[in-house]
Parts: C-alpha cells; sequence; structure tokens
C-alpha cells in the first residue's frame, strides 16, 4: 500500500536536510520527496523529524536479562520462557528506530529472520551470519566450514581471530587460514566478520582481505592506517559500551568464560575505551 509521509524536517541520510516535506513510500521503498505536505499524507508530523531507518552492524537480538544474569535461546531456559523476551527486544528495537540489525551470530537467528520476514514477528530486517567460526583447523576444512554456513542460511560469516581481553586478545589463527576463511565467503558473495582485539590479530585479519574487524581495543596507530589504506571497516567497542560491562558485571558475565578476563582487566579497559586516538603511551595500572 502506497503511504506518503509529511514532517517537519526530513533527513535524507547522506547529509541533505529538507524542511516541511512528504516522503512517498511504495513497496517498501522511497519513491520521492517532495516540498510541503501532500493532501493524501498518511501520517503527519508538523513538529516532527524524520530520517531513514538505522542500521546496527552488531546485534544479539536473541540474548535477554532474566534473574540477574545474561541468557539467550538454548542457553537453559524453556522456548515458553524465552520466545517472549527475545520477541521483546525485536519489538523495543524497531521502537528505536532500528529498521535493519546483523546478529552475529546464532542459529537461532534463522526462525527469527523468517518470522520477522513474514511479518509474525515485530522488529527490523535481520541479517545473520549463524554460529562464529572459532576453529583454528586445516584451510581445506575452513572453507568447508564456510560452504556449509552459506548453504544453512548465513549471509555473513562471523569468526574469531583473536582471545579475549583477558589475554591481550591473543591471535589464534594464521593468515593462511584467515584468508582460506574470508577468502572462501568473498567468493559466495559473504562479508567476512572479524573478532580481534590486538593489533597482530587485526593485521593478520586485514591482511588476508577480511571485510570488516569488530572490537579492536588494543589496535595501534599502525594498523589502524594499514586498514584505511586496504579499505577494511572497522565497528569499534566504544566506551559505552564497556562502563556497561563494568558497571553491571555480575548480569553480563555470571558463571561465563568472559568474567574472569573482564575482571582481569578493568584499568586497561577504561583507558582504551576513554582515550580514543589521543591516548597516552601507557595505560594505568
Amino acid at each position: 500500500m502506497p503511504r506518503a509521509i509529511f514532517a517537519r524536517w526530513v533527513l535524507d541520510g547522506r547529509g541533505g536536510v529538507t524542511p516541511n516535506a512528504t516522503v512517498f513510500i511504495e513497496n517498501g521503498r522511497i519513491t520521492r520527496i517532495t516540498p510541503g505536505r501532500a493532501a493524501n499524507a498518511t501520517l503527519a508530523f508538523p513538529d516532527g523529524t524524520l530520517l531513514p531507518g538505522l542500521i546496527d552492524v552488531h546485534a544479539h537480538p536473541a540474548s535477554y536479562e532474566r534473574a540477574g544474569r545474561l541468557r539467550g535461546l538454548g542457553d537453559g531456559d524453556s522456548a515458553h520462557l524465552a520466545q517472549p523476551l527475545v520477541a521483546d527486544n525485536l519489538r523495543r528495537t524497531l521502537a528505536a528506530g532500528f529498521t535493519t540489525i546483523q546478529s552475529i551470530g546464532a542459529a537461532a537467528d534463522v526462525p527469527l529472520r523468517d518470522a520477522l520476514a513474514r511479518g509474525d514477528l515485530s522488529g527490523p530486517r535481520l541479517i545473520t551470519a549463524l554460529n562464529a567460526i572459532t576453529d583454528a583447523s586445516l584451510t581445506d576444512s575452513l572453507r568447508a566450514i564456510v560452504r556449509a554456513r552459506h548453504r544453512n542460511g548465513a549471509q555473513a560469516i562471523k569468526l574469531f581471530a583473536s582471545r579475549g581481553l583477558g589475554d591481550g586478545g591473543a591471535p589464534t589463527m594464521t593468515v593462511e587460514q584467515l584468508t582460506a576463511i574470508c577468502g572462501e565467503a568473498q567468493s559466495l558473495g559473504l562479508r567476512s566478520i572479524v573478532h580481534a582485539h590486538s593489533a597482530e590479530s587485526i593485521r593478520r585479519a586485514i591482511t588476508a582481505g577480511c571485510t570488516q574487524l569488530e572490537h579492536g581495543v588494543f589496535v595501534t596507530q599502525d594498523v589502524l592506517t594499514l586498514m584505511a589504506e586496504k579499505g577494511t571497516w572497522f565497528d569499534p567497542q566504544c566506551a559505552g559500551v564497556f562502563q556497561n560491562y563494568l558497571d553491571h558485571r555480575t548480569a553480563w558475565f555470571a558463571g561465563g568464560s568472559y568474567a574472569t578476563p573482564l575482571r582481569a582487566t578493568p584499568p586497561r579497559l577504561v583507558w582504551a575505551a576513554r582515550s580514543g586516538a589521543s591516548r597516552p603511551d601507557t595505560p594505568p595500572t
């Protein structure tokens, strides 16, 4: 059904702002933007601002908080208990203005993605990488894993190239292994999304031609420069995320494998998160 939405301000997502304009939508796509209020406006926000839907490239919609800790589908809760909480996550994400999210990832994403596409659930469009690749196997085995993810419906490939924060993000894969995964993904038309904390693990992923890097807590300027030169996308972990982890450690990590690394490195995390590009040479102790 065609729609026409009027707003006091319309942001086009490319830096342009149009006052008092109507946006026309047909078959889920914006067809045109015209000045003034259309006579057939379906919705009107005379004091509001209209902007394109937001995109979250690193989400975990199947995770939720219950009984004082982080949980998820398949984490011991019955489907009867978990599914309404996950559905509420998706509904609130859409209500916050996010129309597309990328989950990286979980096998449980597939039924959620399909239910959202059918309109059975209210929420954003969901892109999923399914389960992350953590094996440091032979290159042929890694290529086979990528092909299997693709057959099972993955729209991107997530992999772990480093250990956790408490270990300084030490590399877990060689350049050859990373090249096998990221190269196979590219051959299938899939992006490769790499969990990496240390400068060396990030350098290896860049050298291997991987698409996007996540976290990068211990990245160095020379590696950032290499990232820019190679056109690698970077999704950094920012201060708000860290502060949330540190303020609510019990809820996020109680009993989980991340609890010890997080307790071991809070001064370094706060330094890395707050100092940014102009950080000092030595983190606080």
